[in-house]
């Protein structure tokens, strides 16, 4: 690379000199043909002013003498060594010449006239092709009788000179491109300015200007114009650069020869610690960190190399054991994590031996943790970690799952009594605390799944085993075994959940609505229906809504199901209210929907859509969701009322609400639940109970509806009672809306 630097500087440098050398010869050139032509004027004014001041020629001009005029101007020229000597008039027409026979053209004679204009000026002029310098100088007796030319013919002696004199080739163009003289000798090439300027030689890859020209504009008239060219060949300044740029080439490349030679013999002292160095980074990359020993003979500088890299090893090693230790263990308790655990069930779980794996979970630990703090619950989970590591020997395994999910895997010998084992070892794990001078009595959850009884392989002992802890937090059992089927049926659960989830963004007509017509017992007319939603898969087939529903409740899509159900009743209700049936629809909501924040605006925003007044849109709810979050519940209810929705409690009477705490919630009507209507007639304690909440109902301004309804009995007593409205099969069952529409016809039809 210095070689290649040294040899493109060199020949950039040379470059650049032999530019400028040939811009100072032309400059120079330039200057010599200036003063040339100085001193040919000099020549010429004294010249010409003696022939003028000649008292003869004076004479002879005044006498138009022709004869002694032409041997006047023979003899002055020949004296002086002048080229060319005319007399004119005083409009440039030629008097006499000492050329004989000079024929001067109408243009010729115009420009002879301009040369008149400025007497005492040399002027360049092409007369009968030949290029001339002249001057011009009046002929006074006393007045201007005529002009006196003088002139120097410009031809390849005078071209040759200045050459000499300047050491460039002169040349001289008319206005046609053609040559008058020039002192450049060719043989086969016709010379012209184009020729001057873009004549290329061929070098190497590509081509170089053959001739450095500078051409001027001489004094002359503008409709004959002369041009002179100052030419420098480069060919030969070319050779001479040639031949050092070969010389520096050779020479750099002897350089780089004998630097790659010297650099060969010092890089084998190099090379094998180095390739050392490199089989050594390859054992790094493999997780290799052995110690690095070099050859005894290396230098100080390749030594502290190798003592870095053994360092560097070391480093790696250290932080890797590090980093492979914080992947396989729970950062707060040094338990195994899930992932690893996985992989030593895997391990583990390949033979007959039967193994109990128990997985635990800290009842109420989120209280405790915002009772007593968090460094207090953390503190807690460590302590029960060291714990469950000494009651078992160093063959089980431990593991903390998220928050404080504890997993153990336990070889079990053959005479062990799993149950008496598993209540043992809850037994010690339950022992008090002492967590920072608290003494903390912990209960557990556990879900227990038995290899190989409840799996072959231990991805589905692990399945099982958390099965069984759900169910334990479930059913709030202590301790839970895995039962035969549970993971099947849980399989089931998360089929229709995806199957749910999907039926929401097709319109193929898997969900769809069933609307159950209310009767108003005091009017007799069908004013109201209840909105129910029903699903038939393509392969589950009808899937019961107590089913679907409350799968959607526990996985939170229950939202999303509520949102599909009111945007389809409000678009039905549009429908028939473009058809003139008016009628109002009872929607059922969630404790999910209530406290979901874009439950309000989802249903505000139906109801703009497709035109629907809230009043005529009734929100049923459950005693139990009103309960949930009470104060959450009432300020929504409270926002929906204001804008005109019908707030109605559903399943009235199984929850634990009582009529004063139903006293201040903003609801507009209740609904008994079946359980007391479906058995009215023939049950007194459930006509008790029915009267009395329709009573008290009405009492607190709301109205009343029994769902339910099973025999004309049980109407006739809830008319007598006064129940506002009634709905169940002895009404009708739940029909599609087409279905809806004949049968309301009918019913008016049959009750009219």
């Amino acid at each position: 690379m210095t070689s290649v630097v040294i040899q493109g500087v060199s020949w950039w440098s040379s470059s650049q000199f032999n530019k400028k050398q040939l811009t100072e010869s032309i400059d120079n050139a330039q200057n010599v043909f200036e003063q040339y032509t100085k001193e040919k004027e000099k020549i010429l004014t004294t010249a010409a002013r003696v022939l003028t001041a000649d008292f003869g020629f004076k004479q002879a001009v005044t006498t138009n003498d022709k004869e002694t005029i032409a041997s006047v101007l023979l003899n002055h020229g020949q004296r002086i060594d002048a080229d060319l000597m005319l007399l004119t008039d005083l409009k440039g027409q030629l008097i006499s010449s000492s050329i004989s026979k000079l024929d001067l053209n109408a243009a010729q004679s115009a420009s002879l006239g301009i040369l008149l204009l400025e007497p005492g000026t040399t002027h360049f002029m092409i007369l009968q092709n030949t290029l001339y310098q002249l001057l011009a100088l009046p002929v006074k007796a006393p007045r201007t009788v005529a002009y006196a030319i003088v002139g120097f013919e410009i031809d390849y002696d005078i071209a040759d000179e200045l050459k000499r004199l300047t050491g460039l080739d002169v040349s001289f163009f008319n206005s046609a491109g053609e040559v008058i003289t020039t002192s450049m000798e060719l043989t086969n090439e016709t010379l012209t300015p184009d020729y001057l300027t873009s004549k290329m030689l061929p070098w190497l890859l590509g081509s170089r200007s053959a001739f450095d020209s500078r051409q001027f504009e001489l004094e002359t008239t503008k409709k004959h114009p002369v041009k002179l060219f100052l030419t420098a060949e480069l060919s030969t300044i070319y050779q001479e650069h040639d031949r050092l740029l070969s010389s520096t080439i050779v020479i750099a490349c002897l350089i780089m020869l004998i630097a790659i030679l010297l650099s060969r013999i010092f890089a084998k002292n190099l090379t094998k610690p180095l390739l050392q160095l490199v089989e050594q980074s390859k054992a790094f990359s493999k997780g290799q960190y052995a110690h690095v020993v070099p050859n005894q003979n290396i230098s100080q500088e390749v030594a502290v190399l190798f003592e870095a890299f053994t360092e560097m090893g070391n480093a790696l090693d250290a932080r890797e054991q590090k980093i492979i230790y914080q992947s396989q263990h729970d950062t707060l308790t040094g338990l195994y994590n899930r992932h690893t655990f996985r992989q030593i069930i895997n391990k583990t779980l390949i033979n007959e031996q039967r193994h109990v794996l128990i997985t635990i979970d800290i009842r109420g630990f989120s209280n405790l943790n915002d009772i007593l703090g968090v460094q207090v619950g953390d503190r807690c989970l460590q302590m029960l970690a060291q714990r469950l590591i000494g009651i078992n020997g160093n063959d089980v395994q431990h593991a903390r799952l998220d928050g404080d999910v504890f997993l153990s895997l336990i070889p079990l010998t053959e005479d062990v009594h799993i149950d008496r084992y598993v209540q043992e070892f809850i037994s010690d794990l339950a022992k008090p605390l002492d967590v920072d001078s608290l003494t903390l009595n912990l209960k557990f959850w556990a879900g227990i799944a038995i290899y190989p009884q409840d799996g072959s392989d231990a991805a589905a002992v692990f399945r099982r085993a958390m099965i069984a802890l759900d169910y334990a937090a479930k059913d709030n059992t202590p301790v839970r075994y895995y039962h035969s089927g549970e993971e099947e049926a849980r399989q089931e659960h998360l089929t229709i959940i995806e199957a749910l989830r999907l039926a929401l963004t097709k319109a193929d007509g898997q969900l769809y609505m069933n609307y159950q017509p209310k009767l108003n017992l005091k009017t007799g007319e069908i004013d109201k229906v209840e909105a129910l939603i029903r699903w038939k898969h393509p392969e589950l087939g009808f899937v019961s809504p107590e089913v679907f529903i409350s799968y959607a409740e526990q996985t939170g899509i229950i939202f999303d199901l509520t949102s599909w159900v009111i945007d389809t009743v409000l678009e039905q209700l549009s429908n028939w209210q473009k058809n003139g049936l008016f009628i109002d629809a009872a929607i059922n909501i969630s404790a999910q929907d209530i406290s979901h924040p874009d439950f309000q605006m989802n249903l505000n925003n139906a109801a703009v859509k497709h035109n629907i007044s809230p009043e005529y849109i009734t929100l049923e709810v459950t005693e139990r969701d009103l309960m949930q979050d009470e104060v959450q519940a009432v300020a929504l209810l409270l926002e929906l009322k204001e804008k005109g929705y019908t707030i109605s409690v559903d399943d009235y009477g199984i929850g634990q609400s009582s009529l004063a705490k139903l006293k201040q919630l903003p609801v507009d009507e209740l609904k008994i639940d079946k359980s007391f209507i479906m058995q009215l007639a023939s049950s007194e304690s459930d006509q008790i109970i029915v009267s009395s909440t329709i009573t008290l109902g009405h009492r607190l301004g709301l109205s009343v509806v029994a769902e339910g309804l099973e025999n004309n009995g049980s109407l006739d007593i809830l008319r007598t009672m006064g129940c506002d409205h009634i709905q169940g099969y002895f009404l009708s069952k739940p029909l599609s809306a087409n279905s809806f529409v004949e049968w309301l016809g009918s019913y008016y039809k049959n009750n009219i």
